[in-house]
């Protein structure tokens, strides 16, 4: 499958550009983007600082030398340094946060509209059936959503969530995924280069070697049409190329998971893998009219539903 890359490869300018600008600054874009509770929070973080460092360098002179030119001087000196530099760290943050994702949507919103490709910045999804997301962190988002519905559909997205390092300060668990409709539902199988353990009911099942570095676990690894599908497809090996770290079917779910970090969206080269991975599944990607509606990944319930009644 190819895409159209066009609007990734190119940086954005012209006036649909300048508009867009302005609308994201508006928070017409996003929430995230909103330039008003940018600079709020910037201003918030900056107006702390300068409360506590702006007057103690002055009271510490005035206390020891008292009012001199001296000390005046190096007062005025030190408010207006600090000032300068205030400033300019406001316009450097600006610019490394800010515009870069802006850009960024801008980009992925007239890829998505090249390629027929619904997007969403920040969409409300339920929680997925893949080991990535059965999570107990009350704390998770779904970011940047490009879908497309109707026959052999699929789903890439950004994935986070907060977590608690030994009860000190949190951070942000960060992951990348895919999810590609088949034609039939087939065993829970996972595959991992990393993971020392099966998720969920596969944890009692002993893991076999795969290709290009992977274990797998499989609660029927003799189902000939899932076997067919690994060998035939290469899926693990362009799953790879693409970035990719895991694999997890369940049912009629295909999921392609990378943890540890977003998936490059912006690229182009990586859609060109992606483009890959799902030509070579097309031969097992859901092509009759029973997709769900809602464009919305199986959820846990709707696995244990297909496990109880045999996969």
């Amino acid at each position: 499958m190819r895409f159209d890359t066009r609007t990734l490869q190119a940086r954005p300018k012209g006036p649909e550009w300048q508009e867009f600008s302005r609308a994201a600054r508006a928070g017409e874009h996003g929430e995230d983007l909103d330039a008003h509770g940018f600079r709020r929070f910037r201003y918030a973080i900056e107006i702390v600082i300068f409360a506590i460092c702006v007057p103690a360098v002055p009271v510490g002179l005035l206390v020891m030398e008292g009012v001199s030119p001296l000390s005046v001087s190096m007062s005025t000196l030190w408010i207006v340094t600090l000032l300068v530099v205030g400033l300019i760290d406001l316009r450097i943050r600006r610019l490394e946060h800010w515009a870069p994702k802006t850009r960024k949507r801008y980009q992925l919103i007239q890829f998505a509209r090249s390629n027929g490709l619904a997007y969403e910045p920040s969409p409300i999804i339920t929680r997925p059936a893949a080991d990535l997301f059965d999570s107990i962190s009350p704390t998770t988002e779904h970011l940047d959503l490009l879908r497309t519905g109707g026959s052999g559909g699929f789903r890439v997205a950004s994935y986070r969530e907060a977590r608690d390092w030994d009860g000190a300060e949190s951070y942000w668990f960060e992951a990348g995924y895919a999810v590609v409709p088949l034609s039939r539902a087939y065993p829970h199988t996972f595959a991992s280069r990393s993971a020392k353990s099966g998720p969920g009911g596969l944890r009692a099942v002993t893991p076999a070697e795969a290709p290009y570095g992977y274990r797998i676990w499989c609660a029927k690894p003799d189902y000939q049409p899932l076997v067919e599908l690994l060998a035939e497809s290469r899926v693990l090996e362009l799953a790879s190329a693409a970035r990719f770290t895991e694999m997890e079917i369940i049912g009629d779910q295909l999921f392609l998971v990378r943890r540890g970090g977003f998936l490059p969206l912006e690229s182009p080269r990586w859609w060109e893998s992606f483009g890959a991975v799902l030509d070579a599944l097309s031969p097992w990607r859901a092509s009759s009219s029973v997709q769900r509606a809602s464009g919305i990944p199986m959820t846990h319930r709707e696995a244990e539903e297909i496990s109880r009644n045999g996969g």
